[in-house]
């Protein structure tokens, strides 16, 4: 899937987006149910997984930018 069709086409109003700064990545949707926050551990998961899956996955630390979709 491209990150164009997960971010404008999967990702619903009250999803989240994350993706690593500064460089090529994948983007990553956790999906929220209506009425619900995202937990830490959604969070943290979806950010693990944005950062593994770039180019920056052998760095110590990776900077990840995350908002809700709206």
């Amino acid at each position: 899937m491209e990150n164009d069709e997960v971010t404008f086409r999967l990702a619903r109003g009250g999803d989240w987006w994350f993706h690593v700064e500064g460089m090529p990545s994948s983007h990553v949707v956790a999906r929220v149910a209506k009425g619900k926050e995202l937990s830490q551990d959604a969070l943290l998961d979806a950010a693990t997984l944005a950062a593994v899956h770039s180019k920056a996955k052998s760095n110590a630390v990776v900077e990840i930018k995350y908002t809700q979709c709206k």
